[in-house]
């Protein structure tokens, strides 16, 4: 089984879907910069510096970050735009059964990924968070 996670944040650990196993393949999305742990095949894509600053800036306020969601300065948006511009993420997911978002930011690559693969005939499961992945492999055993 190939899995494939858009964590921005990085949030897996090799704990967060015990019932892969050895001949399962595992590839991490991630922020380029972030920690990097847990797992072989990494993907980091990169962000601008200047609109990762303007989102960090708003993150003090609540307005600022309420009106951030509604921009295309989202950070799910801008993941979803970095993703979809690199090759290697493409490939990972042209050949994924399993799509997981582990965090919101994450959730709309997730999801837009397996809308593209819908449209060109190809049905790839796509979850939310790691209880949902492990019962979708599970399903899948």
């Amino acid at each position: 089984m190939r899995v494939v996670i858009f964590s921005p944040t990085d949030s897996y650990a090799p704990e967060s879907l015990p019932t892969l196993s050895e001949s399962d393949a595992v590839t991490v999305v991630t922020w380029k910069g972030t920690t990097m742990t847990g797992a072989p095949n990494r993907i980091a894509v990169p962000q601008s510096a200047w609109s990762a600053r303007l989102v960090a800036m708003a993150a003090g306020n609540v307005l600022a970050r309420t009106l951030v969601r509604a921009t295309p300065l989202d950070v799910g948006a801008r993941f979803w735009r970095a993703t979809r511009s690199d090759d290697r993420v493409r490939d990972a997911v042209r050949h994924a059964d399993l799509i997981v978002a582990p965090e919101r930011d994450g959730g709309y690559a997730a999801w837009s990924w397996r809308r593209l693969a819908a449209r060109k005939g190809r049905e790839i499961d796509a979850v939310s968070g790691y209880p949902a992945a492990r019962t979708s492999i599970e399903r899948r055993r």
